[in-house]
């Protein structure tokens, strides 16, 4: 049991807050455990508070990748450029083919069901799906990667390597169809306005 050498009652005055303080004051000086005990306590509250105001960074990072949702939108067509075709897979549901972007925030989801004859095989190619303006849907501020995808069976090999929707409203697909002349694309393609 520890020992009080060092504290002076007779220097105390007749309150409980004075006491305490001498006391706290004393047992720090006298017992090293608790003056230990004290500054393990400090170093976990600022642990904590360290881990709080991480938590509150990654809060207001999704908080601002989602700050600009002031409405989700939506934008359809089965219209599109440079030859590609509506793909309508089933005749039902009837909206499953095209070209279908989600917006929320800064998200962007697109569903794609389409295909291009003619397109040359075993090379690279870079063509434009659509261009959209503002008044289609809420246009990104920087270009958004969306991804990549493939297309694979015995008589087709499709390869893409970069969907893209870039600030000007173009949507942009690189590729690289490798068998027959026919390009498929079928898939959901998803990024964010970084």
């Amino acid at each position: 049991m520890a020992t009080i050498d060092s504290l002076d009652l007779a220097s105390l005055q007749n309150n409980p807050q004075s006491i305490a303080e001498a006391l706290e004051d004393a047992l720090e000086t006298t017992d090293g455990t608790i003056g230990q005990l004290k500054t393990d306590a400090q170093s976990k509250k600022d642990d904590i508070d360290d881990l709080y105001d991480q938590a509150l960074i990654v809060k207001n990072n999704i908080d601002s990748l989602f700050s600009s949702s002031n409405s989700v939108e939506e934008y359809y067509t089965t219209t599109l450029d440079n030859s590609f075709v509506a793909w309508d897979l089933t005749t039902q549901p009837t909206d499953e083919h095209g070209l279908r972007i989600q917006r929320f925030g800064k998200i962007y989801i697109m569903q794609i069901a389409m295909y291009r004859s003619g397109t040359s095989t075993t090379s690279y190619q870079q063509h434009d799906i659509k261009t959209l303006s503002s008044s289609d849907i809420t246009l990104p501020s920087n270009d958004v990667n969306l991804g990549l995808g493939s297309k694979g069976s015995s008589g087709e090999r499709d390869n893409i390597s970069r969907l893209e929707f870039k600030s000007n409203g173009t949507i942009t697909m690189t590729y690289y169809n490798e068998v027959s002349s026919v390009m498929h694309v079928l898939g959901n393609f998803i990024g964010v306005d970084v």
